[in-house]
């Protein structure tokens, strides 16, 4: 029980920091991109947030599938948005977001109760 509130009290600083980081990134980001937004440059902050609280429900191999499944579609916002921001596309961005979802069908299989 001591390992799981220890994991508890060290998670939501780690992911606050990481979304910090990512609004602080975006917003750098995109007041240097002459006035061109993007919807995909703007949330992945939240998502990392969002993503923090969820991971308290996952424990062991499935918390590192977890982690895992958020870089991934974390990575695959920024990339979608920085390419959009620059005004082109790339086929193979969308990879990202299936890999994204493959981590996060392992992290709910290896789930333990």
């Amino acid at each position: 029980m001591t390992l799981f509130t220890s994991v508890i009290k060290r998670y939501p600083k780690k992911y606050l920091g990481i979304s910090l980081f990512c609004f602080l990134f975006s917003w750098i980001y995109e007041s240097f991109s002459h006035g061109v937004l993007s919807i995909y440059m703007m949330i992945p902050g939240g998502v990392v947030l969002l993503g923090g609280f969820f991971s308290l429900f996952f424990r062991s191999l499935s918390t590192k599938f977890y982690h895992s499944s958020l870089a991934c579609f974390v990575f695959y916002l920024y990339l979608k948005g920085i390419l959009e921001i620059y005004g082109t596309t790339n086929q193979y961005v969308i990879y990202y977001l299936y890999a994204s979802g493959l981590f996060l069908l392992l992290s709910f299989l290896f789930h333990k109760r």
